[in-house]
């Protein structure tokens, strides 16, 4: 190349790299996703003025890598401001994190809670969703042959094998959604000696947030699934993952077939996805980086971070933003699945 077109790609070089490792980190927004996905879901208040509150949002951290609290309170307080709900001044935070393998952000959010337990409780429940292989095994545990369990889409099965397996969700799907929603649905339902401020998350406040809350808003506030969904793909602006999707459309089933449910739309897929497309906003490799050096997470397989204490089975897969993952088996959990 001329010595002047190289000086040039040698400037435009330096220049990108003062933006990304300087300029832009300073300027990141706190949060880079999680405050604009926050939404209030649920609230109880009694006669007295004592209430409760359930939010979603997304992963309650800051460019510094830090819990945010005093982030996460101001976001509260205006969310139940703009609809009128009274937000309480003395109040204790539960956090329900849903997050599955993201290591160092599961061990960030534990840590503050036993730092600050005056503040709040940390819960951790993790989400995985539906796939293939999770129908295949529910598929064996009822009973239902091989060529009769096409996928993991419910309108893909006949009436009869879709009623057995429904009826049968909590037995075969690994993340014992019902009895957590149960649970959340207790806690802001119920008076304690004070206030409760609950909120799920993921790290967008998308997949597995969504499944969550898809399912709650169906099985609590009187929604449809269609009507859920659309909430759901509302905040993100997008497609959420589809195992999460047909997490809700089996849990839907589920409430039909046993009574609960008096819509006939579990197996509407048509607006959303009826399989596992890639579709929704491609993101580009220059947003892939962005996002790398914005995020504490960095979701890179040498990101382990925990004591091992079995056979680690593991392979690296790409999420919904394109960055490697490492399913992780065997390792030994610092805080306790409840």
């Amino acid at each position: 190349l001329p010595p002047g077109r190289m000086r040039a790609r040698v400037v435009a070089v330096f220049l990108v790299c003062c933006w990304v490792f300087l300029v832009d980190p300073i300027c990141a927004k706190p949060n880079p996703y999680g405050w604009s996905h926050i939404h209030l879901v649920d609230h109880f208040s009694d006669k007295d003025g004592f209430t409760n509150l359930l939010f979603r949002t997304g992963i309650p951290d800051n460019a510094t890598n830090q819990f945010a609290y005093d982030d996460l309170a101001r976001e509260f307080r205006k969310h139940a401001d703009d609809a009128h709900v009274p937000f309480p001044d003395d109040y204790d935070l539960v956090d329900l994190c849903l997050l599955t393998s993201e290591i160092d952000d599961i061990k960030l959010e534990h840590d503050w809670y036993v730092a600050h337990p005056d503040l709040g409780t940390f819960q951790w429940w993790p989400l995985e969703g539906v796939s293939r292989e999770t129908v295949e095994e529910g598929c064996r545990t009822v009973g239902i042959p091989p060529d009769r369990c096409p996928s993991e889409q419910p309108k893909d099965f006949t009436d009869a094998d879709k009623k057995l397996l429904s009826l049968k969700f909590n037995t075969w799907t690994p993340d014992r959604l019902e009895e957590k929603l149960d649970r959340t649905h207790t806690m802001i339902h119920t008076r304690g000696k004070k206030p409760v401020i609950v909120f799920g998350h993921c790290e967008c406040g998308c997949d597995r947030t969504g499944d969550f809350f898809g399912a709650y808003m169906i099985r609590y506030l009187g929604l449809s699934y269609v009507e859920a969904m659309k909430i759901n793909e509302s905040i993100p602006q997008r497609h959420i993952g589809y195992t999460h999707q047909v997490s809700i459309q089996w849990y839907c089933n589920k409430l039909r077939y046993q009574g609960d449910y008096r819509g006939n739309d579990c197996d509407d897929c048509e607006d959303f996805r009826c399989s596992d497309s890639v579709e929704g906003p491609r993101v580009t490799s220059w947003q892939m980086l962005m996002r790398w050096f914005h995020s504490p997470r960095r979701r890179f397989a040498w990101r382990v971070g925990v004591k091992k204490t079995g056979k680690l089975r593991s392979f690296p897969y790409r999420d919904r933003h394109g960055s490697l993952i490492l399913w992780r088996e065997g390792w030994q959990e610092p805080w306790r699945r409840s």
